[in-house]
C-alpha cells in the first residue's frame, strides 16, 4: 500500500483544516519496519549519508509526507558526549559530568561551525516529490541539562547554585537556538520539532516555576526563530504536563507530539485541546504492542472519523521502535492510507 507524499496536506492538518486525505506522521520508525514495508531484507548501510538516505526512503515507503533525519548518525548538533559505556537502563541521577563551575568551564563545548551540515544539501534533491524534512535537535534544553548534570544534582543545583544552573541553561539554550537558526535555512526543511521530554507519567521533572525560569524562555525563542522562517513548530515532549499546560498553550505551537493512554488518551486529549492545539500522533505505544491488530485498525479509523484530521495528525503516541510488532504498526498504517472510507 503506497501513496505519494504531499507535505501541503500535513500543513492543512496542522492549521486545523481538513486535508484531502488522512495525514500520517512518525518521529522514528525502526529500520526493520522500513524493510518490512518495502518488502526487502533489513540492512543498515555504512556511513552517515547512506544511513540518512536509507531512512528517508523508508519513511516515504511508510506513507509519511515528511521525514525526520537520524542526526545521531553523524552527530549534528550533539551537545553532550556519551557518559556511559553501557546501554543498560540507569537512573536519571547517573551520568552527570558537570558538577561545579570548574567542570562547566573545562567542558569541551562543541562548535556548530565544525559540524557537517552538507547532508541536507546532498539529500534534499533526492527527496521524493512532495516530501519535506522535519528537522529536530539532538535533544532539548532540559534533556541536555539532565544528561550533563544528572536530574537529582540538577534540582539541587537550581536551589543551591542558581547562577551555575542559569549559566548551564544559557549555554545549552543558546547552542540549540543557534542550531535552529541554521537548520531552518537548510534545503528541504519543511518544519521543525522542538524535542525535549519534560515529565514522568505523573508530573513534570521540574516545578512549573522552575520550568518558567529555566526552560520556557528558550522554547519561546526557538518557536520565534522557526516561525520567522515561515515553518511550523511542533513540540515533542513525553510525560504528564498537567501543571504546565496553561503556559504551553500560550506558546503558539503548531502541534504537540507524544501522547500516552496512561496520562491522557488521544480521544480525550482531542476533546480537551481542539481547536486550540493540533495533536500529532496518539495511538498509544503500549496499545500498539499489546492490542489485536483489528482493534488497532478500528481505533485509528474511529479517530479519523472523529477528527477528519482537522487538528489531528495520525500516528503512534511516540515512535515505532523495534519491539512494536509490525502487525500493530501496519494495522494503524493501513487504516490511514486507505483514506477516509
Amino acid at each position: 500500500m503506497k501513496r505519494e507524499a504531499d507535505f501541503s496536506q500535513m500543513l492543512k492538518a496542522l492549521r486545523g483544516e481538513r486535508p484531502d486525505r488522512p495525514v500520517f506522521f512518525e518521529f522514528i520508525v525502526d529500520p526493520k519496519h522500513h524493510a518490512r514495508v518495502q518488502e526487502c531484507d533489513p540492512h543498515i548501510p555504512e556511513g552517515a549519508e547512506e544511513i540518512c538516505r536509507s531512512w528517508m526512503k523508508g519513511m516515504h515507503a511508510c506513507g509519511f509526507d515528511c521525514s525526520t533525519l537520524p542526526i545521531w548518525a553523524f552527530g549534528l548538533g550533539a551537545l553532550s558526549k556519551p557518559t556511559r559505556e553501557s546501554q543498560a537502563s540507569v537512573g536519571m541521577a547517573h551520568g552527570g559530568i558537570i558538577k561545579s563551575w570548574q567542570d562547566f568551564e573545562s567542558y569541551d563545548w562543541p562548535d556548530l561551525d565544525e559540524d557537517d551540515w552538507s547532508v541536507f544539501e546532498k539529500l534534499a534533491p533526492e527527496l521524493p516529490e512532495g516530501m519535506k524534512f522535519m528537522a529536530h535537535s539532538h535533544g532539548g534544553t532540559l534533556e541536555n541539562l539532565i544528561e550533563l548534570v544528572g536530574w537529582e544534582d540538577l534540582v539541587f543545583m537550581m536551589e543551591d547554585e542558581p547562577d551555575l544552573a542559569h549559566a548551564l541553561t544559557d549555554k545549552i539554550g543558546s547552542f540549540l537556538l543557534d542550531f535552529y537558526k541554521r537548520v531552518v535555512t537548510m534545503p528541504g526543511v519543511g518544519g521543525c520539532i522542538i524535542n525535549d521530554d519534560w515529565g514522568f507519567r505523573t508530573q513534570t521533572f521540574l516545578s512549573p516555576a522552575q520550568m518558567e525560569e529555566f526552560i520556557f524562555p528558550w522554547v519561546r525563542k526557538k518557536i520565534q526563530v522557526i516561525h520567522q522562517a515561515g515553518l511550523p513548530a511542533i513540540l515533542h515532549s513525553c510525560g504528564c504536563l498537567d501543571s504546565i499546560w496553561p503556559e504551553v498553550l500560550k506558546f503558539g505551537l503548531d502541534g504537540k507530539h507524544s501522547w500516552e493512554d496512561a496520562i491522557l488518551p488521544i480521544e480525550q486529549a482531542y476533546d480537551r485541546f481542539h481547536p486550540e492545539l493540533t495533536l500529532v500522533g496518539g495511538i498509544d505505544l503500549d496499545y500498539l504492542c499489546r492490542a489485536d491488530p483489528q482493534d488497532i485498525y478500528r481505533r485509528t479509523k474511529a479517530m479519523l472519523q472523529k477528527t477528519e484530521c482537522r487538528g489531528w495528525v495520525a500516528g503512534s503516541g511516540n515512535s515505532i521502535p523495534s519491539y512494536v510488532p509490525f502487525e500493530g504498526f501496519n494495522a494503524m498504517r493501513r487504516a490511514v492510507l486507505e483514506g477516509w472510507d
